[in-house]
């Protein structure tokens, strides 16, 4: 299988100070982060499956400008013809500079596991992943479970017992032969808002 795909996060319109308080601001400037990847996978056998992705980060905050490039791989167990396991390294590559400071991608280490239930025309994906970020030493969880109606609406929900801003996610999915429409919506805590993310797929 071969993969590409772009992700764009924007944060919208920041208001610009320079270095003092001032009563009104400069102006807005509009921080921008985007990621590139090409993914490949296989599988070895009928029980296990292998994966890679490069990528390449690039991010604008004022008039400054940041990249770096990362792997992600993976490996998949078919442990029952239900039950998956799943192990996999994420964010691993080069660190990033902003003018003086040096910073690591999040780098992180998963293991996870998911279990498959069928009801008729209905299927309901339980799973759980438990994370750990070698450069911060913390560690990162979650639970989550999708239903499928008739493998076309899909409805998910997510709970991140770790978090401390951000422990309840929603989403769902809509696939309409090879076209994928994805949302998600995460609210988070200290009054810092809700985060939508929107995605487009096309497979065959």
């Amino acid at each position: 299988n071969f993969g590409f795909g772009i992700v764009n996060f924007s944060y919208g319109a920041v208001e610009n100070r320079e270095d003092k308080p001032t009563v009104e601001p400069i102006g807005p400037f509009y921080p921008q982060d985007y990621s590139f990847f090409l993914t490949l996978s296989r599988a070895l056998d009928n029980r296990t499956a292998i994966g890679a992705s490069g990528k390449f980060y690039y991010q604008k905050l004022f008039d400054k400008t940041i990249s770096s490039v990362g792997l992600d791989i993976g490996l998949k167990l078919a442990v029952m013809p239900k039950l998956f396991l799943g192990f996999s390294i994420i964010n691993f590559g080069s660190t990033l500079r902003y003018i003086r400071e040096k910073f690591w991608l999040p780098t992180e280490a998963k293991t996870g596991a998911s279990y498959d239930l069928a009801l008729g025309n209905y299927q309901l994906i339980g799973a759980v992943d438990l994370g750990y970020f070698p450069y911060d030493k913390k560690f990162n969880g979650g639970i989550g479970a999708e239903f499928a109606l008739n493998n076309f609406l899909f409805l998910r929900c997510g709970f991140r017992p770790f978090s401390a801003t951000n422990k309840i996610s929603s989403g769902l999915g809509i696939k309409l032969n090879n076209f994928r429409l994805e949302y998600s919506f995460c609210p988070y805590a200290y009054d810092l808002g809700a985060t939508h993310r929107f995605s487009i797929g096309f497979g065959y």
